[in-house]
């Protein structure tokens, strides 16, 4: 909750401070983990009127409904086994993660002072085209009633392009 207040920046009132602490931390964990076990229990296998589907489409449909979670274990598995970093650095945030305001000030000290933390920016992108000083291009247009390739008659044309 201190995060949270932090971050919107925000006066939240005891009443709903409780309301959201009791809700985040008791209520729902509670409230998925019982759905959870009581559809284990009373689980049934899927069925059409009196026809029960055969074993292999019923595994097709636990493969079907367990496909687009399973990646999420299988990708940590995987960081893991890849040796770059341990379990405890995977699951503590990054030195560099922080409340938005606290970003903002950080990265409006590091434009003051011309530098950036520790070198770089994350998760911005430095685009030259967009910097100070440009060049300005003018271009003068040009009476010109020569026809072109489709016969139509242009009234102007672009110095130096046509």
């Amino acid at each position: 909750m201190r995060n949270i207040k932090e971050e919107m920046g925000i006066y939240m009132p005891a009443p709903l401070y409780v309301y959201w602490t009791a809700t985040w931390l008791f209520i729902t964990p509670v409230a998925l983990v019982l759905i959870f076990f009581l559809s284990c229990y009373y689980f049934v296998p899927a069925y059409f009127g009196k026809y029960v589907y055969p074993a292999n489409i019923q595994a097709l449909g636990w493969f079907i409904c367990f496909s687009s979670v399973v990646f999420i274990p299988m990708g940590a598995l995987y960081v893991l086994l890849k040796g770059g970093k341990e379990y405890k650095d995977l699951i503590r945030s990054s030195p560099d993660f922080c409340p938005g305001h606290v970003r903002k000030l950080r990265e409006k000290e590091a434009a003051a002072t011309k530098g950036q933390p520790d070198g770089v920016f994350r998760y911005t992108y430095d685009n030259e085209g967009f910097q100070e000083p440009t060049a300005k291009v003018r271009f003068r247009l040009m009476a010109d009633n020569r026809k072109d390739r489709c016969g139509v008659i242009a009234d102007c044309r672009i110095a130096g392009v046509m």
